[in-house]
């Protein structure tokens, strides 16, 4: 389909073209055509204006073009003072072998790429500079960037749509006043005949990107895209606010303000905040008096208190409603046999949670909270050159195709008396809920629950320091006197597991059905009209959009309208009836269960009141004729949901919110449980392949190297090929940016996987007789002691296990992906990172009732974050704090950042001399002792590639004659060059990001990857696109040319010039489609193996693992003062799977950051494809075993195939004894804290976390061995 029948598809409204110039809206192209050609003024102001900017260009370039051709070329040089030889012989350098010429003969170096200056800027040259001599002047091109970084160009702002209005009046906001003028509508009534709004939405279209996005927003008519948070100038940071007056809340001045402020922002004191504190009390506007009269108890208790519990002058300050208190009570059936049938009541106790709408209201009323808030859904396109297909792109939820048609959905709503012609928004509700332990030992634990809002970037949600998650409940779990009162009500009995288990679920929707409250549903069917910074009244429509959880509490909650889900039942997936016996096929062709036999909400709801009614009736909530008969072919429950009367009548479906959860069903217990544990120093390189069998485990990215040659022949090939698929998977699932072309290429993958994953099975697991671990054989037999079962400690055999339900939603992930955007934007990483908060709030509790005193912290925490943008609002004074002293404000100490550093710098280097080498070190090495490989010719070398950039800078241009002529010539200060231990690189990611590599001399992270000249059209299949190298030093030298430049004018200034030095690797390629590159180093002897180069070259770093199973140099190590000796491996992997911008360096013609790919020296994009007759290994034959009774844990597809059953009782039952503890014990996972972290998460920033967590998973939480 071409692009623009896809657009068609995508919006199914009448579209209209806007001229860029005036904004005149016309029904054909042919009439905007003509208009802008003949009676669009403005259009021809700017095109007068493009004359004018374009005369100045050509006249300064006229004018220095006469210059230089009145100058003349080069002159011989002059030798001077230093400029002598050096004696030493040269040979050519390059990472390509090189032909030895004869004796005494220099060779040419290896060529660079070529750099061609960019065009003189169209502005007026001052007649000081013209005089100027050349070489002085030509100096000042430091300060652009020069051409060479063209391949990796700075993200910037997307360009306008239409223009950026500031606030009326550019006047301030008076909260108090905005605060009375919110108004919800309870039952507003539609306009007497009208049905909904008719007309068309308007398409407004930007201009493309310098990296070919394209955005197009559909509008109402007359509506304005006034507030976009992506543009580099909004409202926000255009209006005042130097008169609004600070306000302290309940503290009478600042200082009492910045005390409590410096309590309240991290609960683990550290140095930093002593130092903070120090700052603080050093501060001119420090009043001691001020801090010793402020009764602190009351004051914080007045902090975190509701404005209904405090008198109007107390709370005038107060603008949130606060946390709520609601008790619940669930209404339990006994059946007909038992002593007291009936349903009976029981009170569980006090529901801590927060009104939603109220948290709408707060975020979109206060200019900061709001300032990353969208309030329209954009569809992005991507053109990878002009002339290739335009593409969808997959990202943020705001730019989801879910988004656009809920927003389009919203237009087209009947318009009523009090929202007639007003803007109509959407707010994106993104829920996250899951159970947390909030101490190492011990029970106590908390079931939060979160509120994001999709309208926000996933890049700051991801972030607990921007605050962008709220705190809506802390779940409560069954009682401990439940278990009492069911023995008082049953004559001293305990009913069945199966009633404990419909308690649980019960008590969960009671919960919800709090939160769903009257004025949220009626807020999600006539909107809420609220008054935005801009002093513009919107109407704003929440919908929920996503719902995320782990899968034993989404089978508490996989519940729409009258049914829910039972974890591992017969058909475990909540979108499709698969059976569970065919969960093994993934990616086959007969796997269409999950687009042909999709759940039925009519067929659940007829079943489920069924069962119900029969409750009612007198039978018990599991009697197998009655009510399991029925519910148990579909994996359903007899319970009806919080959504079932609540969001009846908005046609919503929270099963669809029920989105894929990669963290889960991937990472923590799902494919890497199926691969033996090994352990990974930091820097994931391994020493010994034979020790990685331990404890830890760590990422599929790593394991390739580690299990190679570890199985024979042809399992070992099937292994390297399912790790290489699964790595590949992984890569594409997390990917941050989709394109078409890459969630094509993650089918594929998906595909491959499947098939792979049965494969192996079939063909290595089966005919292998497994066993359990010794330790696995002794845990599962205390568990058995435990339920009062005889245990047996023998190891029993053990089978594969892959084939559960997250196996299967590996399949829904591309369509969920063009549906919702990409898994970071729902993952449940982003609720885990949050729980870090409330863990760190509970050592201020005192362990009673703490869910009440967590809640009182949270507004404690929030109050004061608002004070202080408030403070910061106003531009009052606060502390000023010394040179070097920590900022006396809530933002928490971090290392320094990218941020940090200017983002157009491509690389950074220390300024400081402090580490010369002198030049006379490299002569000295050969008079005595034996010669060191790595500094023969190291001379020699370093001024060729120094003439040449010298050349560059100063002139413009390579120098006309060879080097061999000019090295001598150049002449370094004080005869010494000054080395440096870090090179930070920065670059363009994928995403269109910009992020930063370290690069850290004699350590592992040490290795670069650079463009390769040689690669085009011409050489694809026999060249590689990159050339790869370590970086043995990071140095600058001040450098001078002894002679004459251009019209005899010398150069007398030194310049600094950085440069790298490397060794070469040579490129070995892989062995097939799934298997990792391989390369080798240099040998030093070749003379091309050492090199010098511009650190601006370098692309970033590369990660590279060596391939144990090829063993080491079978050769000395070579000594060398200048690099550090180490034990070299004879050929190394390149991990392209170490993070996902890596990864997408090798995806040609895909990634939208990378632009030197969009070049014709890069293939287009490729995706391969199935090819026909393709074995998909569907058929699996059971293994010839003696298996332990089946059970869902270790039962395969096999035995599932062979005709067994496996137990069909409910996996969300629980034991009595298990009934009242965590809800993650009951639904089989948790956040397991076996002991104290290696790093303390809580210590670690936002990146930090992400990083840490991306490469090590969540300490404690160990995957089965399953082998």
């Amino acid at each position: 389909m071409s692009a623009s029948h896809a657009f068609a598809c995508e919006y199914p409204v009448s579209v209209f073209h806007n001229c860029p110039h005036c904004g005149k809206v016309y029904s054909t192209l042919r009439h905007l055509e003509a208009h802008e050609r003949s009676s669009c003024t403005v259009a021809r102001q700017d095109l007068s204006s493009l004359l004018q900017q374009t005369k100045a260009f050509w006249e300064s370039k006229k004018r220095k073009i006469i210059e230089l051709s009145e100058q003349s070329d080069l002159v011989s040089p002059q030798l001077g003072e230093g400029g002598g030889t050096t004696g030493l012989h040269c040979t050519s350098s390059g990472p390509g072998p090189s032909k030895q010429g004869g004796e005494g003969e220099i060779e040419m170096p290896r060529r660079k790429r070529q750099r061609i200056a960019p065009p003189s800027e169209p502005i007026d040259v001052p007649r000081s500079e013209l005089e100027a001599p050349v070489a002085v002047r030509k100096a000042k091109r430091e300060k652009r960037v020069p051409a060479r970084y063209t391949h990796d160009p700075l993200p910037g702002p997307p360009p306008q749509v239409l223009p950026i209005l500031s606030i009326a009046n550019d006047q301030p906001i008076d909260f108090q006043r905005l605060e009375t003028q919110i108004a919800l509508l309870s039952a507003p009534t539609t306009i007497p005949s009208r049905r909904g709004s008719m007309e068309p939405l308007i398409i407004h279209e930007s201009k493309p990107s310098p990296f070919g996005i394209i955005r197009r927003y559909a509008l109402s008519p007359g509506v304005e895209l006034k507030h976009n948070p992506d543009q580099a100038a909004t409202y926000h940071n255009k209006q005042g606010g130097n008169d609004v007056k600070a306000s302290y809340g309940p503290f009478t001045s600042q200082t009492a303000f910045l005390l409590a402020e410096w309590y309240w922002t991290s609960t683990k004191k550290s140095f930093h905040d002593f130092q903070k504190l120090i700052s603080l009390l050093n501060a001119p506007e420090f009043s001691l008096a001020d801090a010793t009269d402020v009764n602190w108890r009351s004051a914080f208790k007045v902090l975190g208190a509701n404005k209904s519990d405090l008198g109007n002058e107390d709370a005038s300050w107060i603008t949130d409603d606060g946390w709520l208190t609601a008790t619940v009570s669930i209404d339990i059936p006994f059946h007909k046999k038992m002593k007291q049938p009936g349903t009976k009541t029981f009170v569980v106790g006090d529901f801590r949670y927060r009104s939603i709408v109220s948290i709408i209201k707060e975020k979109l009323s206060s200019r900061n909270a709001s300032r990353e808030f969208h309030y329209y859904p954009y569809e992005a396109t991507w053109k990878r050159t002009p002339d290739s297909p335009e593409v969808q792109l997959y990202g943020e939820l705001y730019m989801s195709r879910e988004f656009r048609e809920v927003h389009e959905q919203v237009q087209r709503l009947p318009p009523t008396y009090h929202n007639e012609k007003m803007e109509r928004v959407v707010v994106a509700l993104m829920i996250w809920s899951d159970g947390t332990q909030l101490t190492s030992f011990g029970g106590a634990s908390l079931w939060p629950c979160y509120l994001f809002f999709g309208n926000e970037s996933k890049c700051q949600r991801g972030k607990p320091s921007q605050q962008l998650g709220h705190q809506i409940a802390y779940f409560m779990k069954l009682p401990d006197h439940l278990n009492d009162y069911l023995k008082e009500v049953n004559g001293g009995k305990l009913p069945s597991d199966s009633l404990f288990t419909y308690c649980r679920r019960e008590l969960f929707h009671k919960q919800w059905s709090i939160l769903l409250s009257q004025d949220l549903v009626d807020a999600m069917k006539h909107g809420i009209i609220i008054t935005c910074p801009d002093n513009i009244e919107r109407c704003f429509f929440p919908r929920i959009f996503t719902y995320s959880a782990d899968y034993p509490e989404k089978g508490v909650f996989y519940c729409f309208t009258i049914a829910g889900l039972r974890t591992n039942g017969l058909t475990p997936c909540h979108r499709c009836l698969v059976q569970k016996d065919q969960l093994f096929r993934l990616g086959a062709p007969s796997d269409t269960e999950r687009v042909h036999q999709q759940r039925s909400l009519e067929d659940q709801q007829e079943k489920v009141a069924a069962a119900q009614v029969n409750i009612v009736k007198g039978y018990a909530v599991d009697s197998k004729d009655v009510i399991e008969k029925k519910l148990v072919p579909t994996s359903l429950v007899p319970l009806n949901t919080a959504f079932d009367g609540a969001l009846s009548g908005l046609d919503f479906n929270i099963l669809s919110a029920l989105a894929v959860d990669i963290l889960h069903e991937f990472e923590n217990r799902g494919m890497e449980a199926a691969v033996p544990a090994f352990d990974a120093t930091p820097s994931c390189l391994f020493h010994r392949y034979e020790q990685h069998i331990i404890g830890s485990r760590t990422r599929f990215s790593c394991s390739i190297p580690s299990f190679e040659s570890l199985l024979p022949g042809d399992h070992n090939a099937r292994l390297m090929s399912l790790l290489f698929v699964c790595a590949q998977w992984h890569a594409l699932a997390k990917l941050k940016l989709h394109n078409d072309y890459t969630l094509r290429l993650l089918d594929y993958t998906t595909t491959q996987l499947g098939a792979l994953m049965r494969r192996f099975d079939r063909d290595t697991c089966t005919p292998t007789p497994t066993k359990e671990l010794a330790k696995e054989a002794d845990a599962r037999a205390k568990k058995e002691g435990a339920k009062g079962q005889k245990g047996s400690a023998s190891q029993q055999p053990k089978s594969l296990g892959m084939y559960t339900i997250k196996f299967h939603f590996l399949g829904d992930y591309t369509s969920i992906i063009r549906r919702l955007g990409t898994t970071d934007s729902y993952s449940t990483q982003t609720g885990e990172l949050y729980d870090r908060e409330p863990k760190s709030w509970y050592p201020r509790t005192d362990r009673k009732d703490y869910e009440a005193q967590l809640s009182r912290i949270e507004r404690r925490k929030a109050r004061l974050a608002r004070i202080r943008s408030a403070m910061d609002e106003s531009q009052r004074s606060t502390p000023t704090l010394k040179a070097g002293d920590p900022p006396a404000t809530g933002v928490p100490l971090v290392k320094p950042t990218l941020q940090d550093t200017p983002l157009d710098a491509h690389y950074i280097i220390g300024q400081n001399q402090n580490q010369s080498i002198s030049l006379d070190f490299f002569t000295n090495r050969f008079e005595a002792g034996p010669i060191d490989e790595y500094l023969v010719d190291f001379i020699p070398s370093l001024k060729k590639h120094l003439a040449l950039r010298f050349f560059e800078r100063v002139v413009g241009r390579q120098p006309p004659r060879a080097t061999e002529d000019l090295w001598p010539h150049i002449v370094l200060q004080n005869n010494s060059i000054y080395s440096h231990k870090l090179l930070r690189i920065n670059y363009t990611t994928y995403d269109v990001r910009r992020d930063q590599d370290v690069l850290h001399v004699d350590t592992p992270q040490c290795n670069v990857m650079l463009l390769n000249s040689r690669y085009n059209e011409k050489t694809w299949l026999s060249e590689h696109p990159y050339l790869y190298g370590r970086l043995l030093g990071v140095f600058h030298a001040n450098v001078r040319y002894n002679g004459s430049l251009l019209n005899r004018v010398q150069q007398l200034e030194y310049l600094r010039i950085d440069f790298a030095w490397i060794h070469w690797y040579q490129f070995n390629g892989s062995d097939g489609e799934f298997s990792l590159d391989r390369v080798t180093p240099s040998p030093l002897r070749c003379g091309s193996a050492l090199d010098f180069i511009d650190p601006s070259d370098i692309i970033r770093s590369v990660h590279l693992i060596p391939r144990f199973s090829a063993g080491k140099v079978n050769q000395p190590v070579v000594e060398s003062q200048l690099v550090r000796n180490r034990d070299t491996w004879e050929s190394y992997f390149i991990n392209k799977f170490a993070d996902r911008d890596l990864f997408m360096r090798y995806q040609y013609g895909m990634s939208i950051g990378h632009l030197y790919m969009h070049t014709a020296k890069f293939p287009p994009p490729h995706v391969p494809t199935i090819p026909s007759g393709f074995d998909h290994c569907e058929i699996l034959q059971a293994a010839p075993l003696e298996a332990p009774p089946a059970t869902p844990g270790n039962m395969g597809p096999a035995e599932m195939a062979a005709g067994q059953e496996p137990n069909s009782k409910d996996d969300d039952m629980v034991d009595t004894a298990a009934a009242f503890g965590d809800h993650c014990d009951e639904g089989g996972e948790m956040d397991d804290e076996k002991g104290e972290d290696v790093v303390d998460q809580d210590d670690l920033d936002d990146d930090e976390f992400l990083a840490y967590n991306d490469m090590y998973g969540e300490p404690g939480d160990e995957g089965d061995l399953l082998v």
